[in-house]
């Protein structure tokens, strides 16, 4: 039996009127192709890619990334 995709949403929440909108943008596709999501926080864009990286290398929970920034 195949289960969906399950993604990890880190976002940067900066400017949080924009980072709504990415997130909320992020969640209607996933949704759309039956994907499920968690999501992590982070105090800026500089962040991402080393919470992504520590992460995968920690689990293989997730079987993607969305880095929003």
């Amino acid at each position: 039996m195949n289960r969906p995709p399950h993604i990890l949403l880190v976002e940067a929440p900066y400017y949080t009127h924009i980072a709504d909108q990415l997130r909320k943008g992020a969640e209607r596709a996933l949704t759309a192709v039956g994907a499920t999501h968690e999501i992590i926080s982070v105090p800026g864009a500089f962040e991402i890619p080393a919470a992504i990286g520590l992460v995968a290398r920690a689990s293989d929970r997730f079987d993607g990334f969305i880095a929003l920034g």
